[in-house]
């Protein structure tokens, strides 16, 4: 009786499941969450190139409603560029986690793998009705999700307090979006560095190893 008294009290805990996140965003949902414009075909934007994009201009000279819209600027940006169509960006994975206010895959990219200037934040949504309402967009973001997931070793969903990652060199491909909300305090955004700007990735649907440069 004592022997098993003693294996129970040794025996560790059973793991309790994660809950999955249910959370829905507020901020300029509808935009974080509609599929790229067409044409489908990615520009390739470096990141210097993406650091140095202006807020459109309708945010910079404060129309009413500008920082809440629900619709993308129409804005032209260097005249070439504008809110919600495909981009892409390269660089090194810094961080990533699961964002509990909304169940966004955060994650913060930058030009090179030791310092964290330059940092860029590309965002998937959680690919379920409840979060995503376009079926087609649904798919790719959960085909994103479980890549970055696989690609990065990740064994489960990241955590809500972050994963630190460092080697991992990546493409990824989405709609462009500026996150108004925080602007013109973009450095404010980012855990464990700053944020360069407020334009970003979001929603990825793509994602991929690059070749190291």
């Amino acid at each position: 009786m004592l022997r098993v008294v003693a294996l129970l009290l040794a025996a560790p805990a059973p793991l309790v499941a994660q809950a999955p996140c249910s959370a829905v965003g507020k901020a300029q949902w509808t935009v974080k969450t509609e599929a790229p414009l067409p044409p489908l075909k990615a520009k390739a934007i470096a990141s210097a190139d993406f650091t140095a994009l202006p807020a459109p201009a309708s945010v910079v000279s404060g129309v009413k409603g500008a920082k809440s819209t629900e619709t993308r600027y129409p804005d032209t940006l260097e005249g070439k560029y504008k809110e919600g169509e495909l981009v892409s960006l390269t660089g090194w994975v810094r961080f990533i986690k699961l964002s509990n206010d909304d169940c966004d895959f955060h994650i913060q990219v930058t030009p090179d793998s030791v310092s964290t200037g330059g940092m860029i934040i590309v965002e998937i949504p959680q690919a379920d009705a409840k979060h995503v309402t376009d079926g087609l967009l649904r798919a790719e973001l959960d085909s994103a999700r479980k890549n970055v997931e696989s690609d990065l070793k990740l064994k489960k969903d990241p955590s809500t307090s972050g994963n630190k990652i460092g080697s991992a060199y990546m493409t990824f491909e989405g709609a462009l979006f500026f996150d108004a909300p925080h602007y013109p305090n973009c450095d404010k955004r980012g855990v464990g560095m700053q944020a360069s700007t407020c334009w970003e990735i979001h929603p990825v649907t793509q994602v991929k190893f690059a070749k190291k440069p």
